[in-house]
C-alpha cells in the first residue's frame, strides 16, 4: 500500500469507478466517500467519516453497514446539479481542509473521468494542496499564483494541461524548462516533459492548469 503522513488538516475522498493505487489508512484523516467510493474505502481497510451522494451505486451490503455503523451520511437526489464527487469537493472545502488526496474516479466513461479531473480546479478549492492519485502517477490542480514542488525519480514525465491561457508559468528541474512563460489553452508545449533532477517545481502567474506526473515509461 501507498504509505501517507498521517494529518489532521487532511481529508482524503475515495470516488466511485476504478482505483489505481491503494493507500495505507489514515486515522488522523477526515475521509470522505462519494457513493461507491465507500466500497473501495471500506476494502482497504479505511475509516469513513461521511458518506455523501445519492447513493445509487454503493454495494448493498455497503449501504446498510454503513446506515447501522452511525457514521454521518447525506443523501442526495438523483435528479441533481453536481456529482457525488463535487458534493464530496464541497463537503471538504466547507470544512477548511488544507490537504486533500482523491482515490478512484478512474476508468469508465471519458465525460465522467473528464469531469473529475476538471473539477479539482474549482475555486472554492484553490486553498487546498490536491492530489489526485491515479494508477500511471498523479493530478494535481493549479492556478492564480500557485506553485508545487514535485519530488519524483529522474526521468518522470511532466505535463501541463492548460484549461486556460496560462502567464508567468515557469518550470525548473525538467529537461525543457520554462521561465516566466505564457502557455495558452489546449497548447501542446506543456506536454511530455521530463525531470532531470531528484526535485522540480512549477508555478504561474494566472491562469488555470492541471499538472500531471507519472512514471517513466521507457
Amino acid at each position: 500500500m501507498e504509505p501517507i503522513e498521517p494529518s489532521a488538516s487532511r481529508a482524503i475522498i475515495f470516488a466511485g469507478g476504478e482505483i489505481g493505487t491503494q493507500p495505507s489508512p489514515d486515522p488522523d484523516a477526515f475521509v470522505v466517500a462519494a457513493d461507491s467510493g465507500w466500497d473501495h474505502a471500506v476494502d482497504l481497510g479505511h475509516h469513513v467519516d461521511l458518506l455523501i451522494g445519492d447513493l445509487d451505486s454503493i454495494s448493498q451490503a455497503g449501504l446498510r453497514t454503513a446506515e447501522s455503523s452511525g457514521i454521518a451520511i447525506e443523501r442526495h437526489p438523483s435528479d441533481k446539479d453536481d456529482t457525488d464527487f463535487t458534493l464530496a469537493l464541497a463537503a471538504v472545502a466547507d470544512r477548511g481542509y488544507t490537504r486533500l488526496d482523491v482515490y478512484g474516479g478512474e476508468g469508465g466513461r471519458i465525460g465522467h473521468l473528464l469531469g473529475v479531473a476538471t473539477a479539482l480546479t474549482q475555486e472554492r478549492l484553490r486553498h487546498i494542496d490536491i492530489t489526485w492519485h491515479v494508477a500511471t502517477g498523479s493530478v494535481h490542480p493549479l492556478a492564480d499564483g500557485g506553485a508545487m514542488d514535485i519530488a519524483a525519480p529522474i526521468g518522470s514525465i511532466v505535463s501541463l494541461i492548460t484549461l486556460t491561457d496560462c502567464t508567468g508559468v515557469s518550470v525548473e528541474g525538467v529537461s525543457w524548462p520554462l521561465r516566466n512563460d505564457i502557455l495558452e489553452q489546449g497548447t501542446s508545449r506543456g506536454l511530455s516533459n521530463t525531470t532531470n533532477a531528484e526535485q522540480a517545481s512549477v508555478s504561474l502567474n494566472t491562469g488555470a492548469m492541471l499538472v500531471i506526473v507519472e512514471g517513466n515509461e521507457s
